[in-house]
């Protein structure tokens, strides 16, 4: 018994390690990517919460309110600077590994610690934990729903749907993707078997269920009427579906091939599929060969249950999110979580082999695999945080965004109160990057600059608006991967 509770606090102080290590990636640096245009837009809604006291969801924003709410919580305490806008982000990331807490009573410690090393170094993870976007939250409330089901088939117990019906409150509360995730998972749930005894323990729990069901429903209109304060807010939610499904036929820009994701994986993180691959193979085989292989398919799939639901979960989400016509990086995640879990397995399943050749030659490969990771990281996160070389980086803010703001700062130090017209049609994160200019800074569409030229001293405008009048100097700035500007200085 003391050496089951010296290991258990052993793994707790290494997984506690492991999520220092992976909050250092998170924060170190974190203004080196300046704000991708909707993490300017989120930190607009956040505002709308400060003047309504809660978030006035629009079916037409497309993503839910929980996000904005933990966010809102985090600038109340870290302010509103890039730190404090992504640490919802950094916070969602470093509490993955918190969800497999329950595998260490399971005697699966190296699978946790494999695992939280995988997901703390990830670059994949690394990037978007430092985006003030949904995704990472996101992909974390589904991390929870998956553990919640798994060990409530495994054990049964009712505390798991309690849990499983709060994590699909949050998930529903956050993103219209939801039901891709419910359909990954539920296909990952089939594969667990043993419906039977299912059916029947559901059967017999089913006072739980309805508390539970009744829970989640409460919580989620809780939280999209801001604590039942505004009423259209469930007529917002209801639209939401619909008009996320339409928004694949419609929205051309953000198309993307079948194969984009993998390719972005095999860029980003190309151990993951190549260990992937080298574990579909050796599952082939192991039908091709039961005699020799006989021991690795059970212990890998046949008769794992776990390995088995993350495969179909895996094997189901990346096909519908590669199906889907419309693609943005930061919902790769949804792919590389089950995909680390699994290959995380795998590694612990060679590593702890009674051969010692394969012990060996595993953890060579697995250290490996960590340096291939660190390296990556570091690559994609600091080196090139963001641009041509990072798949990644899309329609991202460039550094003339950020040359315009300096050259408008020392203005600013000769004329305090500096009037700034922003006329350009894809301005965000202009307005985060201004808001220290406000209430001085204007937004409205011009073509013509006679008309309102007296009014400002900095005219921000498209770079096809040629103006030249006396008083009056211009500079050339690429604003981002979408916007040009040719922005005018009053002389003084």
């Amino acid at each position: 018994m003391r050496k089951i509770v010296t290991s258990l606090n052993s793994d707790y102080f290494l997984l506690f390690a492991l999520i220092l290590l992976g909050l250092v990636l998170r924060t170190l640096d974190i203004e080196i990517r300046p704000l991708h245009n909707d993490e300017g837009v989120n930190y607009f809604f956040l505002g709308q919460i400060d003047q309504k006291g809660y978030y006035p969801y629009s079916y037409l924003n497309y993503h839910g309110p929980a996000y904005f709410y933990l966010t809102r919580l985090c600038t109340a305490i870290f302010g509103d600077g890039i730190f404090g806008l992504r640490f919802s982000s950094i916070l969602s990331g470093l509490l993955l590994p918190v969800c497999l807490i329950p595998f260490f009573k399971r005697n699966q410690g190296l699978y946790v610690l494999i695992a939280s090393a995988l997901l703390m170094l990830s670059p994949t993870h690394v990037f978007f934990s430092r985006y003030a976007i949904h995704e990472s939250f996101f992909v974390l409330v589904t991390l929870w729903l998956a553990v919640s089901v798994y060990f409530w088939w495994e054990e049964r117990k009712p505390c798991y749907i309690y849990q499983g019906f709060a994590a699909l409150a949050l998930l529903v509360s956050t993103k219209e993707t939801f039901i891709i995730t419910l359909f990954s998972l539920f296909i990952g749930i089939l594969l667990l078997g043993d419906y039977k005894a299912v059916f029947r323990d559901l059967r017999a729990q089913y006072a739980v269920i309805v508390k539970g069901l009744l829970g989640c429903v409460v919580s989620i209109i809780f939280i999209f009427t801001g604590a039942f304060r505004w009423s259209d807010g469930v007529h917002e939610m209801l639209l939401a579906v619909p008009q996320w499904i339409a928004r694949n036929d419609s929205d051309f820009g953000h198309h993307k091939p079948f194969q984009y994701y993998a390719e972005c994986l095999a860029v980003v993180e190309p151990t993951l599929e190549i260990l992937l691959l080298v574990f579909v193979a050796l599952i082939f085989v192991s039908f091709l060969f039961p005699l020799k292989l006989e021991k690795f398919r059970k212990d890998l799939f046949t008769q794992n249950p776990w390995v088995r639901f993350l495969f179909a979960w895996f094997v189901s989400i990346f096909l519908v999110y590669s199906l889907v016509s419309y693609k943005t990086p930061w919902l790769i995640l949804n792919l590389s979580l089950p995909l680390i879990l699994l290959i995380s397995y795998f590694l612990t399943y060679l590593v702890s082999a009674e051969s010692l050749k394969v012990r060996v030659v595993s953890f060579a490969v697995g250290i490996a695999a960590l340096l291939s990771t660190v390296g990556s990281s570091f690559y994609f996160n600091f080196d090139h945080p963001y641009g041509i070389k990072n798949p990644y980086s899309y329609v991202h803010t460039a550094e003339g965004m950020l040359r315009l703001l300096d050259d408008i700062a020392i203005l600013a130090k000769q004329k305090p109160n500096l009037n700034i017209l922003v006329g350009i049609k894809q301005y965000w994160p202009l307005p985060y990057y201004l808001r220290r200019y406000e209430p001085n800074v204007g937004y409205k569409d011009i073509s013509n600059p006679n008309t309102i030229s007296d009014r400002y001293d900095v005219l921000i405008l498209d770079k096809n608006v040629l103006w030249n009048k006396s008083g009056w100097r211009d500079k050339y700035y690429r604003l981002s991967d979408v916007q040009e500007s040719r922005t005018y200085f009053k002389l003084h």
